[in-house]
Formats: structure tokens, C-alpha cells, sequence
């Protein structure tokens, strides 16, 4: 019933339904009351309000030229960092890529075989790493590597 009581009070309802809520409105008590609060709440709504007085207008004066006199407060260096919202995703990325950096350097050498089928042994090991032309040169290393 509020969507039809909303309606009646916005004027969004032809003339039989409007005739038809009104009748009811008299008849019910809970829709008048309702009908009642609405109209009541519009005019709150709608009500002027009574000019300040000179002596609340100076006072509001006052209080906002003390604020504005107060010298802001400033945060250090740190309260500003820590403040900032990027700053945990940022560490977390950077402690992700260093954690990462040092995998290509650890040894997989040790690992136990992965599967034994057959008779053949089937484990993971890291590929022998082929340094480039000119560096094999440098440090001797034969060409059928």
C-alpha cells in the first residue's frame, strides 16, 4: 500500500485511482496516519528556515577565522609514507621479485628421482647452463660443450 499512498502524494495516479485511494484513506487508520506522516515530513522538508541573528552570524564568523588562523598541522616524513595506500602492495611486489631473483640459483641437483618406470629413473634437473660465445672463449671452455 505505500507504493499507492507514495503515488497519490506525488500526483502519479489518474483520477479513478485517486478517487478509489482517497476513499479508502478515509476509511483506513493505518493509511491516514501514514498519508498524515508523509505530509508532515514534506512540510518539514519544505520549510524555510528562520534567518540567523546577527550575534550567531558574528559567532560563526569568529570561529571560522580562528580555524583558519591555527597553523596547520604537518605530518613527518614517515606518518606520510606509512599513510600511503600503495606502499604495502609496493613491498610486497618488491619481496616477491627478490624471493624470485634467487630461484634460477638455487640447486635442483639434490632432487629424488620424480618416478622410476621401466627400469629408467625419471627426476627434475636443471639444464647445464651454456654461457655465451664469447664468454665460453674467455674462460676455455671446449666448443663441443
Amino acid at each position: 500500500m505505500r507504493p499507492a499512498l507514495s503515488a497519490l502524494r506525488d500526483g502519479e495516479l489518474d483520477a479513478p485511482s485517486r478517487k478509489a485511494l482517497e476513499r479508502h484513506v478515509e476509511t483506513c487508520s493505518d493509511c491516514r496516519a501514514e498519508l498524515r506522516a508523509w505530509e508532515r515530513a514534506t512540510r518539514a522538508f519544505l520549510r524555510r528556515s528562520a534567518r540567523p541573528t546577527s550575534a550567531e552570524t558574528e559567532r560563526c564568523v569568529r570561529a571560522v577565522m580562528a580555524r583558519l588562523a591555527a597553523p596547520a598541522a604537518t605530518a613527518s616524513w614517515w606518518e606520510i609514507l606509512v599513510s600511503t595506500p600503495w606502499l604495502t602492495p609496493a613491498l610486497g611486489l618488491a619481496s616477491a621479485a627478490l624471493v624470485l631473483s634467487f630461484l634460477p640459483y638455487s640447486s635442483l641437483a639434490a632432487l629424488e628421482p620424480v618416478f622410476v618406470a621401466q627400469g629408467y629413473e625419471v627426476s627434475l634437473t636443471p639444464a647445464r647452463r651454456i654461457p655465451p660465445a664469447g664468454v665460453a672463449e674467455a674462460v676455455g671452455l671446449d666448443d663441443d660443450r
